[in-house]
């Protein structure tokens, strides 16, 4: 049962980063600081959102929003054990 645990906290992982990143673009193409199919990285979406007068960088939960999106990382990109 150990490694059906560590897949759902993978995947809790992954998915919760994911919703995060798909928020922040909705929110953007809404004030209209990102075009539909414009592909931006991670920086710009933190450069943007500080255009609209909300830098993500200094809320108070920015912290483990950085966590999590590593944790994605590797989960999706790591190899081995």
């Amino acid at each position: 049962m150990s490694d059906v645990r560590q897949s759902l906290i993978n995947l809790t992982a992954v998915g919760l980063s994911h919703l995060f990143e798909q928020q922040l673009r909705h929110f953007l193409e809404q004030a209209h600081l990102v075009d539909a199919g414009e592909r931006i990285d991670y920086n710009e979406y933190k450069k943007r959102m500080t255009e609209v007068g909300f830098p993500i960088e200094d809320a108070e939960s920015w912290a483990c929003i950085q966590e999590l999106r590593h944790a994605a990382n590797v989960v999706k990109h790591a190899e081995g054990n």
